[in-house]
């Protein structure tokens, strides 16, 4: 025979689930007798093991006679087999012992289970336990408010200053895709400036080589019309070489001015947060932050193209300057 420790490890591990029965019995099944066997587990769950020792004979009999009910019932519903001669009134009935064996295991266990929980805990020593806790916890509570007030003004005021700092450099972080496009162009200029050397050479080489040419005997010209051919293809010669090579140059020279303008506004955002942290007041950052962006995406003159640059006007940053001053007074 099994220990009520045993009986008791089997009703807790007991898949009540399967006690539905639905694919059996269909509609006849115990779907609705599932939540009572549920309870009923839930029940002996809560005894505890450390007190089955310490237990009297009378309860420990008590105990092991409504687990062995329990299960035995439990049992027969599992093994019901779907070619009996079942009706209506008979599941009924076995539905119905879901109930009643519920009922009856509570009463007659409920005393069985107050001494079990009385045995692992005395109720008046964790209460005190309970209460000096809620006291410390909420003690706790109160000092960790204080400092989390405290913190969240400390927060605030580093939030505000970074706010303002981020104000400023996230200007200056800008920087970098200006210093990206100023590295390709440089690139593309280095390739176009060999490009243009090279054309050039070209240019030489042809013109060394072409100008022999009327006196080697099958090219030299027998009539005017001859000289004139070799004239013509000379020029057409010279023509696509030299349009060559003054694309290349007009190529290169973009570039590099491409290159200048960029490193300009690089430099200009770059100088920005220490030209901003000198101002007195918001009225002059803002003065200086329409000053930059006018130096920045204004046409630069570079010297290697021939745009003119607008440029700022002075006077209108003077004036911009002066009625900020005023104002802050």
């Amino acid at each position: 025979m099994d220990t009520i420790e045993q009986e008791l490890q089997k009703m807790l591990g007991y898949d009540v689930e399967a006690l539905a029965r639905e694919e059996d019995f269909g509609k006849l099944g115990f779907h609705d007798s599932v939540p009572t066997a549920r309870r009923t587990q839930k029940f002996y769950a809560i005894f505890p093991l450390s007190a089955l020792p310490e237990m009297p004979d009378r309860y420990r009999s008590v105990l092991q006679q409504r687990l062995q009910n329990d299960l035995q019932h439990f049992n027969t519903i599992k093994s019901l087999s779907s070619h009996q001669s079942t009706n209506q009134q008979s599941m009924q009935q076995f539905r119905q012992e879901f109930t009643t064996n519920y009922d009856e295991t509570v009463h007659q266990l409920m005393p069985v289970l107050c001494f079990a929980l009385l045995r692992v805990g005395d109720v008046n020593r964790l209460e005190a336990e309970g209460r000096t806790k809620i006291e410390e916890i909420t003690k706790q509570v109160t000092d960790t408010s204080q400092q989390i007030a405290t913190k969240l003004e400390e927060v605030e005021k580093v939030l505000a200053d970074a706010k303002e700092a981020a104000g400023l450099t996230a200007v200056t972080t800008q920087a970098t895709f200006f210093e990206s496009e100023a590295n390709e162009h440089a690139a593309a200029a280095s390739s176009w400036k060999r490009w243009t050397i090279f054309t050039a050479v070209v240019i030489l080489i042809a013109a060394a080589v072409t100008l022999p040419l009327h006196k080697i005997p099958w090219l030299e010209p027998k009539t005017p019309i001859d000289s004139y051919q070799l004239i013509a293809s000379k020029l057409l010669l010279f023509a696509v070489l030299s349009y060559m090579l003054v694309l290349c140059a007009r190529n290169f020279m973009s570039h590099k001015h491409n290159v200048v303008v960029n490193k300009h506004r690089q430099n200009a955002l770059q100088t920005f947060k220490a030209l901003a942290d000198a101002a007195t007041d918001d009225k002059m950052k803002d003065v200086i932050l329409t000053h930059a962006s006018a130096c920045i995406f204004s046409p630069q003159e570079t010297g290697y193209t021939k745009a003119a640059g607008g440029g700022v006007d002075s006077k209108t940053v003077f004036g911009l300057i002066s009625t900020a001053a005023k104002g802050s007074e």
